[in-house]
């Protein structure tokens, strides 16, 4: 599957990196962007959500790896 080009963009000590997006199969219902936020300021930030002009809603998850398992949990 293509992927779409990685971005970042940083503002205020806050980074997202690695920000990327397959293209979504024909006739799936919902796709999948990954990125990673980081805060190399001095003083604790939230995130408190996204928006796309692409999509209706976005759902976010962290992912961990257990061994060799993935693991996601809303955000």
């Amino acid at each position: 599957m293509p992927i779409a080009a990685a971005q970042t963009v940083a503002q205020a000590g806050i980074s997202v990196t690695g920000a990327f997006m397959r293209v979504k199969p024909k006739g799936a219902q919902s796709a999948g962007a990954y990125f990673v936020v980081s805060n190399g300021g001095s003083s604790a930030d939230s995130f408190e959500g996204a928006s796309s002009g692409a999509a209706p809603d976005i759902t976010l998850h962290s992912m961990t790896m257990n061994g060799n398992v993935m693991e996601m949990a809303p955000v």
